[in-house]
């Protein structure tokens, strides 16, 4: 979704886009030191980090990058430690901070990033690099529906949720749906209309061996 959102409505050359993921089994969970150990040693700079789905503990990796050179902004919707955000970001979008004002802590942490996306796009709008008349992030709903199904949100306490997820199965059921849905459709060997039960159940756990335990974190060139 965040590379979806930079190349195709901010006009970042996919060139300048590079993406590090890591294996939780591997790894460890989140910005770890074997991730940052490869961004610091493979990445050029300088450049943004966007992270999705992590990095709201882990200021001392985020300290690292940040000495290496790179600008870091984090997107996550897990638990902020007791003395704050990291102080070694740039930002911090997450609702669960004790700060925030966004009236839904429940939202998953795909719909993070794509709130902050929404928020670039005004954002370059009011500076003049973007049009007025720029597209609305709302065709990349879809994606997001899907990474909320994923990581097992909270449903029943959250509309922004529930909206997002209907708004995307009526996107992957529209006659101009994305391929990509209509070939996990026949690969799931799924019947009738796309439904949230189908993503939850068939895309989701469709998804490359190893897909549940890995996070991203998107590198975006300067």
């Amino acid at each position: 979704m965040l590379k979806f959102a930079f190349r195709d409505y901010f006009g970042v050359s996919e060139a300048r886009i590079h993406s590090y993921i890591g294996h939780r089994l591997r790894d460890g969970y989140g910005v770890t030191e074997t991730l940052t150990d490869r961004i610091i040693a493979e990445a050029p700079r300088p450049a943004l980090i966007i992270t999705a789905d992590q990095g709201s503990t882990d200021n001392e990796r985020i300290a690292r990058l940040r000495d290496h050179g790179f600008i870091v902004v984090i997107t996550d919707h897990h638990g902020v430690p007791a003395s704050g955000p990291p102080p070694a970001a740039m930002a911090c979008v997450n609702p669960v901070r004790e700060d925030s004002a966004f009236p839904d802590p429940y939202i998953a942490g795909v719909q993070v990033a794509w709130l902050l996306c929404c928020a670039v796009r005004q954002r370059l709008i009011r500076d003049g690099d973007l049009p007025a008349s720029a597209p609305k992030l709302g065709g990349l709903l879809d994606l997001v529906a899907l990474g909320t199904m994923a990581d097992c949100v909270n449903l029943a306490r959250s509309t922004n949720n529930k909206a997002i997820i209907a708004r995307g199965l009526a996107i992957m059921n529209s006659p101009a749906a994305r391929p990509a849905w209509q070939a996990l459709y026949v690969a799931s060997h799924c019947k009738g209309p796309i439904t949230a039960a189908i993503l939850a159940f068939h895309f989701a756990s469709s998804m490359p061996a190893g897909a549940w335990i890995r996070h991203w974190a998107v590198l975006i060139c300067l």
